[in-house]
């Protein structure tokens, strides 16, 4: 999801997901908060913050969309699921 106002990025979402049964999130970049952050969330619960100072959001976005193409088997086992 990408909420673009007069050609400004106001908020976004992207997200990598596995299949356990049901979809699960594990990373998560998103713009809630004001800030852009990269969310870690574990199968176990647990969850990590990472902030990310970027002076523009559009160009995040496609850094963003590489880096999940690019490390998805990585993040997925990193965060505790199976590939």
């Amino acid at each position: 999801m990408i909420d673009v106002e007069k050609g400004v990025v106001k908020d976004f979402l992207v997200q990598l997901e596995v299949y356990q049964g049901q979809w699960r999130p594990c990373i998560r970049y998103n713009y809630a908060h004001g800030r852009p952050h990269k969310d870690v969330l574990y199968r176990d619960g647990r969850k990590r913050k990472i902030w990310i100072d970027v002076d523009n959001v559009s160009a995040l976005i496609d850094d963003v969309q590489r880096d999940l193409r690019e490390n998805f088997h990585q993040y997925i086992k990193e965060t505790g699921y199976e590939t």
